[in-house]
Order: C-alpha cells, then sequence, then structure tokens
C-alpha cells in the first residue's frame, strides 16, 4: 500500500500537467466523448476521445494538425490540394480514401479504410499503406506495413471496443483514453496477459470490473480516477 500511495502521488501531478498542457485547438473531444465535424471542403472529420485538432486549409493544401488523440476522416475530392494530417513526427496524405491516424506522443498509427494513403517522414522515408493495411510511425522512422482488421479497429466510431486476443498492457492503454483518471499496472506480470473482448463505451465504466471477474488480475481503486493493477493471488 505504501508502494501504491506513492505511485498516486506521481500519477496525481501527472494528471494535472497533462490537463493544463492540451494544446488549443480548432476541435477537440474530452475523456468519454466523440466528435463529428464537417469541414469547409466537404470533408468529414470524426473525433475519437481525447482528441483535438487544428484545420489549415489554403489554396494549395488541405492540412489537418492532429494534437492528440485520435480522427478518422473521409475526404472530398480535391485533385489541386491535397489532403495531409500531420501528426507532429510524419504526415499522412490522402490518395482518394478514408482512414484513420492515431497520434501516441512522439508516434502515430495511421490505418486505411478505402483506397490508398502515403506516409512520410523527414529524413527518413516514406510509404503507401493500401486498403485493409496500418502501419506505426515512430521517431526513428516507419515500421513495415501490415495487414489489419479495419473493422476490429474502427469498432469505436459504432460505439463499441473490441479486443482479439491484445495483451492486457495494451488494453488498459487503451481503456485509459475513454476513462476518467488513470489505470496504472503495478505488476508487469499482467501485461502479456491475452484479452479477448468487447465493451461498450457508454459503459466503459464497467469494462474494469469485467476484467476483474475473467481475469487473474486483482483491481485497487484509490478512487474513481485512480486504479492499480496487480496479479490475483494465488488460492
Amino acid at each position: 500500500m505504501a508502494l501504491v500511495a506513492s505511485f498516486a502521488s506521481v500519477v496525481a501531478v501527472g494528471l494535472y500537467t497533462f490537463h493544463f498542457s492540451a494544446p488549443l485547438a480548432d476541435y477537440d473531444t474530452k475523456t468519454g466523448e466523440q466528435r463529428s465535424v464537417e469541414l469547409l471542403d466537404g470533408s468529414r472529420l470524426y473525433l475519437n476521445t481525447a482528441s483535438a485538432a487544428s484545420i489549415e486549409f489554403t489554396e494549395a493544401r488541405r492540412t489537418v494538425l492532429l494534437h492528440a488523440g485520435e480522427i478518422y476522416v473521409e475526404v472530398a475530392s480535391d485533385a489541386d490540394r491535397p489532403f495531409v494530417v500531420d501528426a507532429g513526427t510524419g504526415t499522412a496524405t490522402a490518395l482518394g480514401t478514408s482512414f484513420s491516424v492515431k497520434r501516441r506522443h512522439e508516434a502515430f498509427d495511421v490505418l486505411v479504410a478505402s483506397s490508398r494513403v502515403g506516409v512520410a517522414v523527414s529524413d527518413a522515408g516514406s510509404t503507401v499503406v493500401e486498403a485493409g493495411q496500418g502501419v506505426r510511425v515512430t521517431a526513428t522512422g516507419i515500421q513495415p506495413v501490415e495487414p489489419q482488421s479495419v473493422q476490429m479497429a474502427l469498432s469505436w466510431r459504432s460505439g463499441r471496443l473490441v479486443f482479439d486476443g491484445l495483451p492486457l498492457g495494451e488494453v488498459f492503454a487503451e481503456l485509459d483514453r475513454y476513462l476518467p483518471g488513470r489505470v496504472v499496472i503495478a505488476d508487469s506480470a499482467v501485461k502479456a496477459i491475452p484479452v479477448t473482448a468487447t465493451f461498450s463505451i457508454a459503459r466503459i465504466d464497467t469494462a474494469l470490473e469485467t476484467i476483474e471477474q475473467t481475469l487473474p488480475v486483482r483491481l485497487i481503486r484509490l478512487s474513481d480516477r485512480l486504479t492499480f493493477v496487480f496479479a490475483a493471488s494465488p488460492p
């Protein structure tokens, strides 16, 4: 419990700092909120939970600056003005398409739902991602393009989060984006536990209870905004 208390003070400071360091944006969403916006060119922008984006349209280019979180775009055709999502460490340029971009600090993921997207990083090359494929971009470059389940990755657009054998550590990282607070894994042994589940975003607060009831983990809730995860004690 002393360890938990120590973690709690660190996490509390982290939450405070994050809340007040979020960039100003044209469009944003709070934790658990989603939003749909029609842009001036007729494109449609969808913002997932805890996301922020700004729009810069000129006569030569249409740019969405993704400050944080995740967006999905349905791009209106305009051959004279490329549509670009700038995620900080690189860009994703629509080649007549719909796609999502998820920013993760100094990295971002691109998933293509239809047509193609050109992904580029300054001084680190570029690649083309086809429909049904995804790629991760980090500060060190572009990782290999891989097939991905578009339906599963974009399940948030239909109000669900779907996981199929995903490690528990990654599941908690995703749930963290929808919960009003933080989930901290205090026992690294549980991170690799595979999870196959579907959670309703509208009832995301029940996800932690379901995980605790079905997996060998123990949750300690210090408040409605801070939960620690440990391996369950042997019977």
